[in-house]
């Protein structure tokens, strides 16, 4: 479990300098690169190693998937989102229009 929190500060790091950065930038490419090698490499192993110990939890997933569900709208809230059945819009550029 250590190792997965060192790999979410790592990719959270790689977001933070791509969010200073212009696609045109220098480095911008490689750092989208090495994202996505992180993200696939990551997920890969919550698949292969996490889930399937998870899965063998008695979780009441029902419950599970409500409570990640009202977080994620009270974060894309925040981020001036809006979130409808998993798809998201930009309130911002909502009102603009």
């Amino acid at each position: 479990m250590d190792e997965a929190l060192e790999e979410h500060h790592v990719l959270h790091g790689v977001i933070g300098e791509l969010k200073k950065m212009t696609p045109g930038d220098e480095r911008y490419d490689a750092n989208v690169t090495v994202l996505g090698e992180l993200c696939q490499y990551h997920m890969k192993e919550e698949e292969e190693e996490m889930l399937p110990k998870v899965e063998k939890w008695d979780i009441d997933w029902d419950r599970l998937y409500e409570q990640v569900m009202k977080r994620k709208s009270q974060l894309m809230e925040r981020a001036g989102l809006s979130f409808n059945n998993g798809s998201h819009i930009n309130s911002k550029a909502r009102k603009k229009k």
